[in-house]
């Protein structure tokens, strides 16, 4: 197997499984933070999902994951040829992500812990699905600029 590939596998692998734990990191960190700060949504932990615990659930699991995908983007924009990180960012991270995120539901409502339903509604899971391109490839583009731009003036640093 190409090495190329055997990096692209392992970094899409690894970035599944930081996903999942980057969404329980939201659950359990991030969103406690974010309701001592702002304060408890109105309708938290109801019987529904109500507009604004679902907001900021998603804003908290966005940030969470969007790092993750920043983390791998940096790290895949350094590693890997152009046209592999193409393939992840259009195909690859959104069913990463997707994936991702049915273990994370499955795995928590599993739990013995009280289920904040806001964390793993479908509907911001469809959202976090969408928007896993625009991290990833702002996030690989920038590495890549980086990068050129060490290249580039490592030579002048030597003299």
């Amino acid at each position: 197997m190409n090495r190329d590939i055997q990096k692209e596998l392992t970094l899409t692998l690894i970035e599944g499984c930081l996903v999942v734990v980057a969404l329980f990191a939201a659950v359990f960190v991030g969103g406690p933070i974010a309701r001592s700060i702002f304060g408890v949504p109105a309708g938290f932990r109801q019987d529904f999902v109500s507009t604004p615990a679902a907001a900021q659930a998603l804003i908290v699991q966005a940030i969470s994951v969007g790092l993750v995908l920043a983390f791998i983007g940096a790290l895949g924009g350094r590693m890997l040829p152009q046209r592999f990180h193409r393939i992840t960012m259009t195909l690859a991270s959104p069913l990463v992500v997707a994936v991702a995120f049915v273990v994370f539901k499955v795995a928590f409502e599993s739990m013995p812990v009280e289920h904040d339903i806001e964390y793993y509604n479908v509907g911001i899971g469809t959202v976090l699905v969408l928007i896993s391109p625009l991290f990833l490839g702002i996030s690989c583009v920038v590495s890549r600029r980086i990068s050129a731009n060490r290249r580039r003036l490592e030579p002048l640093g030597r003299n």
